[in-house]
């Protein structure tokens, strides 16, 4: 109804009546928030740390949040040599193999190159701090928990940096927590969990996972995968940070083992040695205190009163297990002042004694290492590197240099899986919908799970009677890939949330109806407004119902909106000034289950 005209002056008024109800805009159901580390945090000047930025791609993540440290990797080359031709010695095979990627922290960058790689879309980055820092807080991360408030566009979180950083404690009992608090308060969003793959059983699933998530808090914005996942992503290093050791099976280097060795085993027996000196002079001190002790007790205990009971006594006090003879020895003295003379003696032999072995361990060692570091910095026949870099490698020896960083290529990166289930989940919204439940889908730039889930774990994973956490697994299937096969909510019992599609139906429902409710606020509380809204909400709902979102064969069974009086008000709340308004949905849930049933159908006899 359009508004009154201003009739106080002649003339031509023109009007315009609206006839169609005002629309709901669908407001994007799938925008994660990762949470992390990151080299820097700075957009255009300004610190952004601890602040939600939106992020379209890789470009934009790295000019403003950089990208991975650079990784220290341990490799062992072992090379089989021919040297039937000594002046000609050929390699005839060279191994490498990956020892060790060190200190691997921080996935952020590696995240995000998972979440685009799985059909990831825009995003929200909060950086909880410096990757030079060198550890991952959990202060910081529920810190930036609470900053995500800033950004309500946000529907997924992630913590990529913390499942293998944190205790579980903290992991589950703390940052998911405070988490899921904040998902709750905010309607709109959901939380992904990453269960640590060195649970490889329900046990321990249940022992270091649902026992720690509390059980008060509301589970179904919450769903869990499991396991980690060996990715096709490619470590960051530089030739500096990679030391190769070099082992050689036929040669001239082999020929330099035995010195080595040599001076290894003596560097033990003189630590062996003078670690035996230190326990006899150990004991020495306890006996010299206890004899003090007993000398000067009043009465004085003689000599003769140190009967074995008493040395007994003494040994269980100290903990001692044996005696030296030449402790036994001074016990046959005839006083007690002979007694403490003689052990006085023999802790100051003992002193000197250990002081000369250690010097002597000691030497060896220098020599031992001094061995070993000028092995290293002898060339090999065809090779001439010192064994330590990469760098000094590729000076020397091409051919190894490319095996080298081929092996550390080919090395799996393992990542929690909730970067790749943020990217199916925004893949899936804008191909299916948002209630199509992100599951029974193939996972891009996936090896394989790093636990191979068999049938009776998968079903402990899936249904959980006491705590009803449920876990969903992912798992390589022979011909489809790698799947994920599981779509619970941390709430796997409650019948309402158990399904994380439905979940976020009513986050994508309720979120935009929300929003477009803003322009109604103050609106007049009557006949006329009621009429809107329900029309209003209607429209958005059909349009779901068409695209399949809701489960019924007419808009009636589908869902129902409710507002005005008497059906959702009464004078009072018209008085109050509430407009209440009641939407019944029926959100389409997955076939979660599909039975087949066979029986025998028999011929009937002819007539």
């Amino acid at each position: 109804m359009a508004a009154l005209p201003d009739t106080r002056m002649p003339g031509v008024i023109t009007q315009e009546i609206p006839t169609l109800p005002p629309s709901i805009g669908a407001v994007p159901s799938a925008v994660p928030c990762f949470i992390g580390y990151t080299e820097k945090a700075e957009k255009e000047g300004e610190d952004v740390t601890l602040k939600p930025v939106r992020v379209r791609n890789m470009r934009d993540y790295e000019n403003w949040f950089g990208t991975s440290p650079n990784q220290q990797i341990t490799i062992d080359l072992d090379e089989t040599v021919d040297e039937s031709d000594p002046a000609n010695p050929k390699t005839t095979r060279a191994d490498v193999k990956v020892v060790s990627i060190a200190d691997f922290k921080f996935r952020m960058h590696y995240a995000m190159q998972l979440y685009y790689a799985n059909g990831g879309g825009p995003a929200f980055i909060i950086s909880a701090g410096k990757q030079s820092g060198g550890t991952v807080d959990t202060n910081s991360l529920v810190a930036a928990i609470e900053a995500a408030k800033k950004a309500r566009q946000i529907t997924i979180m992630s913590f990529p940096d913390a499942v293998k950083n944190v205790n579980s404690d903290n992991y589950y009992g703390v940052i998911t927590a405070a988490a899921l608090q904040h998902c709750d308060k905010m309607k709109n969003r959901v939380l992904i969990l990453d269960v640590n793959d060195e649970e490889n059983d329900n046990a321990k699933v249940t022992a270091n996972f649902r026992s720690k998530v509390p059980q008060s808090i509301n589970q179904k914005y919450a769903a869990a995968y499991y396991p980690m996942l060996a990715t096709t992503l490619d470590y960051k290093f530089d030739d500096q940070g990679v030391e190769v050791r070099f082992h050689r099976k036929n040669g001239r280097l082999s020929d330099a083992i035995k010195p080595v060795s040599d001076a290894l085993d003596a560097f033990n027996a003189a630590n062996n040695t003078a670690r035996a000196s230190v326990k006899n002079e150990a004991m020495l001190k306890l006996t010299k205190t206890t004899v003090d002790q007993l000398v000067t007790a009043t009465p004085a205990i003689t000599p003769e009163a140190l009967s074995d009971a008493t040395l007994t006594v003494v040994k269980k006090e100290y903990k001692i297990t044996e005696w030296p003879d030449d402790i036994a020895g001074a016990f046959g003295a005839a006083d007690a002042a002979a007694v403490k003379t003689a052990i006085d003696t023999l802790v100051t032999a003992a002193t000197a004694k250990v002081t000369t072995d250690q010097q002597a361990a000691d030497a060896k060692k220098t020599a031992y290492t001094g061995l070993v570091d000028a092995e290293k910095a002898k060339p090999v026949a065809n090779a001439d590197y010192s064994f330590k870099q990469l760098a000094t490698v590729k000076t020397n020896n091409n051919l190894f240099y490319n095996r080298i960083r081929e092996a550390v290529q080919d090395l799996p990166v393992v990542m929690p899986p909730s970067p790749a289930i943020a990217g199916l989940m925004v893949q899936t919204d804008a191909t299916q919908g948002v209630w199509k439940a992100p599951a029974n889908a193939g996972l891009a730039a996936v090896i394989s799970p790093t636990v191979d889930v068999d049938d009776d774990f998968h079903a402990d994973l899936n249904v959980d009677a006491s705590s009803g956490k449920s876990v969903n697994a992912i798992r390589a299937y022979e011909g489809k890939g790698i799947l994920v096969f599981g779509a619970r909510t941390l709430a796997g019992n409650d019948l309402e949330w158990r399904y994380i599609s439905v979940r976020r139906t009513f986050c994508f429902i309720e979120d935009s109806v929300g929003q477009a409710m803003q322009d109604f606020v103050f609106a007049p509380n009557t006949r006329d407004t009621w009429i809107k809204v329900k029309a209003m909400i209607g429209n958005f709902l059909i349009e779901i119902w068409k695209a399949g979102g809701l489960f019924g064969n007419t808009t009636n069974e589908a869902f129902q909106v409710n507002v005005g009086l008497p059906e959702t008000m009464t004078d009072v709340d018209i008085l109050e000034g509430r407009m209440i308004v009641e939407i019944k949905l029926r959100v389409a849930r997955p076939a979660e289950f599909i039975i087949l049933r066979y029986e025998h159908k028999f011929q009937a006899n002819a007539a």
